[in-house]
């Protein structure tokens, strides 16, 4: 993974866990983090099926 994906994902993943309402990714924000990152692969899917709303 070159490192200016790396950061990316870093940036897209942790951005947000020092705001006081941050709550854990879903399974599915999760999978979007990855897609908007390029990580598409099978390695990067998630079992989005249990997905509550």
């Amino acid at each position: 993974m070159p490192i200016t994906q790396l950061a990316e994902l870093a940036r897209s993943w942790y951005s947000h866990h020092a705001d006081a309402d941050w709550e854990k990714w879903t399974p599915v924000q999760a999978v979007e983090i990855f897609r908007s990152t390029g990580l598409e692969s099978d390695f990067w899917k998630l079992d989005t099926s249990a997905e509550r709303y």
